[in-house]
């Protein structure tokens, strides 16, 4: 199935749109490994994403800028505890969307371990920071008012 989505001789040198289709799907399906949203490793490290209303992102020439499932999906490979996981956080530009040139970020992290250790990145000024960070919970407001039917 994947040689004749690949061998395009058979077309005259064009794909049918089928194939293409195909091929994207199975493209899709390769890629779905690194688009992470949530997770737990085998240390028992803990990451999960909670919205927030997108902003552009500040990126800083000198750091490497990854996606935040990239940034999800490297603190559940290489991560053993919260303070490994923000160490890997801190030295990152994160983005959730490209559109139109702009980085945007729309994206809370919230990092965890069996120790009982938490923290969440949160995003303020275009920027993802753990602000005042003293290693424990944190819990952010409600982004959305909701108003009462009467």
């Amino acid at each position: 199935m994947v040689g004749t989505v690949l061998d395009r001789s058979a077309h005259r040198g064009r794909a049918s749109r089928r194939d293409c289709r195909v091929q994207r799907s199975f493209d899709r399906f390769l890629a779905a490994p690194f688009f992470v949203a949530d997770g737990m490793n085998e240390h028992g490290v803990t990451v999960a994403l909670g919205s927030h209303r997108p902003q552009e992102a500040v990126l800083d020439p000198e750091r490497p800028t990854v996606h935040v499932s990239a940034l999800c999906r490297l603190v559940l490979d290489r991560a053993r505890t919260v303070e490994e996981a923000l160490a890997l956080a801190e030295g990152r530009n994160v983005f959730d969307i490209r559109d139109k040139g702009a980085y945007l970020l729309e994206h809370h992290v919230l990092f965890a371990d069996p120790s009982g250790a938490s923290v969440v990145l949160e995003v303020a000024d275009g920027r993802m920071d753990a602000p005042g960070v003293e290693r424990t919970t944190r819990s952010n407001r409600h982004q959305f008012s909701i108003a009462r039917s009467r």
